[in-house]
């Protein structure tokens, strides 16, 4: 019985080192590792020291061999306790951050109000808790620090245009648009990064950016059948801010990676902080809003907690997903993030009463699949790599 476990343990530990190694080899970000595969590791490294003390012959009689065996199904429990919770946890960031814009397209809410109640919020609650841990508000590296901020003006770009493209747009077109954000990072990556176009991100961009030309469907190419000129040019005005909310996400995440030694409280602060300067600055030209001007006495308490019901909506979304991004793989989080645009339009038709024409559903569906194909990118990569090894070896 001994020996079984024993060879149970090896066989199992043999696996993981191929597959650990061959993860290696096709991460792209070498120094980054989140819960599944850290877990992979800690496994890998437990199992070595198990069947270390095997041979040591520190493992007598049957009870030992049980014992081992129930610690590491105590950690095969854990492991799918953490995937369930960080499933659970990003699907509920999804549907809070497409239900807050849904409120804000029904309720007829002013984006530069709720812009500025949501950064006055995240400014107080990340900087006491960046205080409370004895960090900086701001790093002393002369590149963090310039970064930091950089990052901080492109993310306070993309906060208020993603807010703002949907009042002038359809809640589920407006997603879609920002679900393109995978392609600017794929080419600023690129560009700024000298991070390598793989066969995968080509296609998975070709894919978003035609599932943005099908939803959008732009006259040029439709004809009468596309983009709609006959409100005003309100929808011309939310593609723009959409694509505009797109590519500043997109500058976004590459900044971020360039910030390394910068902590994430630190990062989303400076998001507050610039974009509450630039909402400040939004208020006064905006002649609806109601937060800056003498319409303040106005406003009742519904719409006070209207606002703050937004902005805490959004910041817990934001923290589930940071969450869940600890808890599982990068590449599920997005792959469940992607659902929210099926969500959205099921949602969109139930209130409007109208569906989706093909080209909208051919379009989001592409975006759906480009997202998933950068999501699942590493795990391509790596059947790939075992496959023709299997191949070489089989010649």
């Amino acid at each position: 019985h001994h020996m079984c476990v024993c060879g149970y343990i090896r066989a199992k530990i043999s696996l993981l080192e191929t597959v650990a190694r061959v993860t290696r080899e096709s991460q792209d970000m070498s120094g980054k590792y989140y819960g599944a595969l850290d877990d992979r590791e800690n496994i890998l490294v437990e199992g070595q020291e198990r069947v270390s003390d095997c041979d040591d012959t520190s493992i007598e009689g049957s009870e030992d061999s049980d014992a081992l065996l129930g610690q590491v199904g105590d950690t095969c429990n854990n492991k799918v306790r953490n995937t369930v919770i960080g499933v659970v946890f990003s699907l509920l960031s999804g549907g809070i951050f497409t239900a807050n814009n849904f409120l804000i397209k029904e309720l007829d809410v002013v984006v530069s109000d709720a812009v500025l109640v949501r950064c006055v919020l995240q400014i107080i609650i990340l900087s006491a808790i960046i205080i409370t841990s004895g960090e900086k508000l701001l790093p002393d590296n002369r590149n963090d620090r310039l970064f930091t901020i950089a990052q901080g003006i492109s993310g306070a770009t993309a906060l208020i245009t993603s807010l703002t493209c949907i009042t002038f747009m359809p809640v589920a077109d407006g997603l879609t648009l920002m679900f393109c954000c995978p392609a600017v990072t794929i080419i600023l990556s690129a560009l700024l990064l000298g991070e390598k176009l793989t066969c995968t991100k080509v296609v998975a961009g070709i894919c978003l950016v035609l599932g943005a030309v099908f939803v959008c469907q732009p006259a040029v190419l439709f004809g009468q059948t596309g983009l709609r000129l006959e409100d005003g040019g309100q929808y011309a005005i939310g593609v723009g801010l959409a694509s505009t909310c797109c590519c500043a996400g997109g500058l976004m995440d590459v900044l971020i990676s360039k910030a390394k030694g910068v902590s994430l409280p630190v990062l989303v602060n400076w998001v507050g902080l610039c974009g509450l300067m630039v909402s400040i600055i939004y208020s006064l030209l905006d002649p609806s809003s109601l937060l800056l001007s003498s319409g303040i006495l106005s406003m009742s308490v519904y719409d006070w907690l209207l606002l703050i019901g937004l902005a805490l909506g959004g910041l817990t979304a934001f923290s589930l997903m940071v969450k869940a991004l600890h808890l599982i793989s990068p590449s599920l989080v997005s792959s469940l993030r992607s659902t929210e645009l099926v969500v959205a339009f099921v949602v969109q038709t139930v209130l409007t009463g109208q569906a989706p024409n093909l080209w909208q559903c051919l379009g989001a569906s592409l975006v759906m699949a480009g997202v998933l194909l950068l999501a699942m990118q590493q795990k391509i990569h790596l059947v790939l790599t075992v496959f023709l090894r299997w191949i070489s070896t089989c010649r």
